[in-house]
């Protein structure tokens, strides 16, 4: 018993420096590795991020303290930009969006509209979107490059998803538009059963986001390579050569 502690030790201490080591290395870097380079290296689970990452989540909550968590006026309307858009996240860090979930085509959610609502994602404090479409599309993966099988609706129309990365060095703002409140006031809408989640990480602050997100990433092809071989090894064969581009010491 006394020689498998002694093992389990040196073992527990050789993980505990491997790791510190992983993250003192990424925290020198100026650079971190994030979006479909991370989502394409499985090996990399293991390692710890920068020392200061967090993960946040921007969600819908009923701001009054009540259960209204679906309900359109105490969730959408967090507030208004000077371009009288509803702003669902914002992000102030360098950082990575990787989960979006909307659950608005349930029951009386606005997702009967949705077609009509259109989303925007603003990167690095520039006005130009990168995203600027309907709601229905986007959630159902019908705007390249956000496309399946990283975005998708249940077939119930309950909930969309998007799993498609969006890292951004400085800044990251995503709001709805022609949706509002006064709208929905005038027209009678049912304000409930309507959620959002926004799952991201942001990295400290000396860290550096380069390129922020941007169409023609090589790892994007590859991680929908290893999506559709389930069950080789994605160091085998064709991948890996693809698999060279985002290695870094």
């Amino acid at each position: 018993m006394a020689e498998f502690k002694k093992v389990f030790l040196c073992l527990l201490l050789t993980a505990i420096v491997v790791c510190a080591n992983a993250q003192q290395r990424s925290a020198s870097s100026d650079e971190v590795v994030k979006g479909f380079n991370q989502m394409a290296a499985i090996e990399r689970l293991p390692l710890l991020y920068p020392n200061g990452t967090k993960k946040n989540r921007s969600i819908c909550y009923d701001a009054s303290s009540g259960n209204q968590d679906g309900y359109f006026r105490s969730t959408f309307n967090r507030y208004l930009d000077k371009n009288g858009e509803l702003v669902i996240l914002n992000a102030v860090a360098p950082g990575c969006l990787y989960r979006q979930q909307m659950n608005i085509w349930m029951g009386s959610g606005i997702g009967k509209i949705s077609k009509t609502i259109r989303i925007k994602y603003c990167l690095d404090n520039n006005p130009t979107s990168i995203v600027d479409a309907n709601v229905h599309d986007f959630f159902n993966g019908l705007c390249p490059p956000v496309t399946a099988p990283f975005a998708f609706t249940r077939s119930s129309q309950q909930f969309g998803i998007i799993y498609y990365p969006f890292s951004f060095n400085k800044h990251l703002k995503v709001t709805l538009s022609d949706m509002p409140v006064t709208r929905y006031v005038a027209t009678k809408f049912d304000p409930d059963c309507n959620w959002y989640q926004y799952d991201y990480l942001s990295y400290p602050q000396n860290i550096q986001v380069k390129p922020s997100f941007r169409k023609d990433e090589v790892a994007e092809a590859l991680v929908r390579k290893q999506r559709d071989n389930l069950g080789l090894d994605p160091q085998e064969g064709n991948l890996s050569q693809e698999k060279k581009y985002f290695y870094r010491k």
